[in-house]
């Protein structure tokens, strides 16, 4: 089947964040150089299983706290469309009905907002 430019573009999108924030080389081993180390005492790393007992400090890494900035952005967005759908659909009519059926002392049940929470956001999420 044939796939439009948006869903072509929507796709690369896709794979550069997947190629480059979700799996890069970020989270497999770290290959800094230690600004500052220091040995810690024998008694101390014999209590806690320690090795050589020689520990250095690094500086941050500026590309994986973009790549967390990136993963968090995403996620807001996602929420975001969560939040408009739920509030659109749930919250709104509800709302709505309420006002027009105050005099009522009748409830109408409606299946439509339990679909779209259970049946759309909930396996959603």
């Amino acid at each position: 089947s044939k796939m439009t430019l948006p869903e072509k573009k929507l796709i690369s999108i896709c794979k550069w964040i997947g190629g480059n924030v979700l799996f890069s080389e970020l989270l497999e081993s770290d290959q800094r150089s230690p600004l500052i180390t220091f040995q810690i005492p024998e008694l101390i790393t014999k209590f806690l299983g320690m090795g050589s007992g020689k520990l250095g400090v690094v500086a941050p890494s500026i590309q994986f706290w973009l790549a967390i900035a990136v993963i968090l952005a995403i996620w807001i967005l996602v929420s975001l469309v969560i939040s408009l759908v739920s509030y659109h659909f749930i919250i709104l009519p509800r709302k709505l009905r309420k006002k027009s059926d105050d005099n009522k002392s009748e409830d109408i049940f409606e299946i439509t907002p339990y679909l779209i929470g259970f049946g759309l956001l909930m396996p959603f999420c």
